[in-house]
């Protein structure tokens, strides 16, 4: 924008954020020092926030990742558990009916020789 002041002509121009800056830090005077020191100030609190949390993201990253990891450790232990007990009780089982079996047969054979106070042996008590 052009204004006449005078006998002078005045200019004004509009700029960035960013042409200011840069006019700022090569201006030779003492507000041109303040600027500079200013913006620098700017960038390392930046610069600083931005390494904070770049920190926190891989701690957190990596705890996620380790506790992950455990997860699946433990997913596969109770799998590999899981099976181990479904075996076991098939052979329990197995065992009791064996078992149950064999004591069925063993009450019958010697119920067989015994009358039970049932005269003529016309009645047995069998189990199987």
């Amino acid at each position: 924008m052009k204004r006449e002041i005078g006998a002078t002509t005045q200019i004004e121009y509009e700029i960035t954020i960013d042409m200011a800056k840069e006019l700022s830090m090569v201006e030779g005077s003492s507000k041109g020092k303040q600027a500079r020191r200013y913006f620098i100030a700017c960038e390392k609190a930046l610069k600083q926030i931005f390494n904070n949390q770049l920190r926190q993201a891989q701690e957190s990253a990596q705890r996620r990742f380790i506790k992950s990891n455990r997860i699946r450790e433990i997913d596969a232990t109770l799998s590999s558990l899981l099976k181990e007990r479904k075996e076991l009780v098939k052979d329990i089982n197995f065992i009791d009916r064996m078992d149950f079996r064999q004591l069925s047969l063993e009450f019958v054979d010697k119920g067989e020789a015994l009358s039970f106070g049932f005269p003529n042996n016309k009645r047995r008590l069998k189990l199987s």
